[in-house]
């Protein structure tokens, strides 16, 4: 996954580049800042949300959690939990 700024939307990007497909409308995603939330949605073809990947950032631990869930008619289900944290 990359991540980067878009000045002129003032938004972020993130690509997905896995084996579940290469370069495509449903592999970019954008969110935009909250604080200490980076919520990315990602989209199919009809403009349906797909997928949301979540990067929330803890202050007091210094740590991240990563939230993946796959959305299927509107319906938000946890495909992944991760809590990134330096040693």
């Amino acid at each position: 996954m990359y991540i980067g700024w878009n000045p002129q939307p003032k938004q972020y990007a993130a690509v997905w580049l896995d084996v579940y497909g290469g370069l495509a409308s449903e592999s970019i995603g954008v969110a935009n800042a909250e604080n200490d939330h980076l919520p990315f949605i990602f989209k199919d073809g009809q403009a349906r949300v797909t997928v949301t990947n979540d990067f929330i950032y803890d202050a007091k631990t210094g740590s991240r959690e990563w939230r993946i869930d796959n959305v299927e008619k509107g319906v938000a289900t946890p495909f992944a939990r991760v809590k990134l944290a330096r040693n």
